[in-house]
């Protein structure tokens, strides 16, 4: 085969192989303006802004729903919209800059919004949506519209002058709306969002502790059923795994031992320590959950309790982090719930 030929060839596999890429190129650009731009990209927003707002989210059932189920890829879909929804909210009342609100909010209601905002340019406010009960009344059945009741919105809110520490208020409320949601290209935007008083009262959504030992305060002092409760207690790590290596190198067997000694020397409470970020912050790891359960286990057997001390080495206390630690919180203490070894 001649240089000639092999030329054509090679220019021919670079030919076509431009060509499957431009064509690949394009079909992305096509797609792209065809279902409309994320809103995120839009806003050059990371995904971390996503991740970082996490309130806690309940879907309550209603057997009176209208139109179709909402099946649980669309609820997620739902869900982290108008999630999204809320978290641009909270930041264009702090900044008051209301023009980030188009991609979730209709005109009508942005217009709505800027109108009863009260404050002026001397007021910083900040707003925090903390939980939240949604339950669907109806579904439609070109699935592009869904009416809803968000229930019991806990909403932590704090106002101050510019330039001041000092804080006008700083309250927690619960509001209640009605919602309407449209799909618009690809995103489920909030059009209607109309407050409301309920008829009903929050349900209960985690059992009371399962536990037998019921710890109470009488005239002051510590009550365990019944009875006066002298805490005679003992911060605890291991001896060659401190501080962050507890929970890394946690060993059943040495807690064993240490817990006899522990009894032992008259001691009836350990206090450890739970760390934020060790633990998985937000999303607790599931393996750290079981070896906090061993450590609980094991103090029943011992007829022993804990008293444990959560956020150690926390990430901050902006309100950045706040529905993290709160849903890092829930994770904890349902764990913590199942054991009599709790103080």
């Amino acid at each position: 085969m001649n240089k000639e030929k092999i030329f054509k060839i090679g220019y021919k596999i670079f030919f076509a192989a431009m060509l499957v890429l431009s064509i690949g190129i394009l079909s992305k650009v096509i797609a792209y303006f065809h279902k409309g731009a994320d809103p995120k990209n839009i806003l050059n927003l990371s995904e971390e802004i996503y991740s970082t707002h996490t309130p806690f989210v309940i879907w309550e059932e209603n057997n009176n729903m209208r139109g179709l189920e909402v099946d649980e890829y669309t609820a997620t879909k739902i869900e982290k919209d108008y999630l999204m929804a809320w978290n641009m909210l909270n930041l264009s009342l702090k900044t008051k800059e209301y023009s980030p609100l188009e991609d979730y909010f209709s005109d009508s209601l942005i217009q709505k919004i800027q109108d009863q905002s009260v404050f002026n340019k001397d007021i910083v406010y900040q707003q925090l949506d903390i939980e939240h009960h949604i339950k669907a009344n109806f579904f439609s059945f070109d699935r592009k519209t869904i009416a809803f009741d968000d229930s019991f919105i806990q909403v932590k809110k704090r106002a101050k002058k510019s330039n001041v520490s000092s804080l006008l208020y700083n309250r927690e409320e619960q509001l209640h709306f009605k919602i309407i949601m449209v799909l618009e290209d690809g995103f489920w935007k909030i059009h209607e969002m109309q407050k409301i008083i309920p008829q009903v009262k929050l349900q209960e959504y985690f059992s009371s502790s399962t536990s037998t030992n019921k710890f109470s305060i009488s005239s002051g002092d510590l009550v365990l059923n019944g009875r006066a409760f002298e805490m005679r207690g003992i911060n605890y790590y291991p001896q060659d795994a401190p501080w962050s290596l507890f929970w890394k190198s946690f060993d059943p067997l040495t807690f064993k031992n240490d817990l006899a000694l522990i009894k032992e020397a008259n001691f009836n409470t350990i206090r450890f320590f739970i760390p934020y970020g060790e633990f998985g912050g937000a999303n607790v790891d599931p393996i750290m959950l079981n070896k906090l359960g061993v450590l609980l286990k094991m103090l029943e057997q011992h007829e022993l309790y804990a008293l444990i001390t959560l956020f150690d080495y926390p990430q901050g206390f902006s309100w950045q982090e706040y529905t993290r630690t709160d849903k890092h919180l829930r994770q904890i203490l349902k764990k913590c719930q199942e054991y009599n070894a709790v103080l």
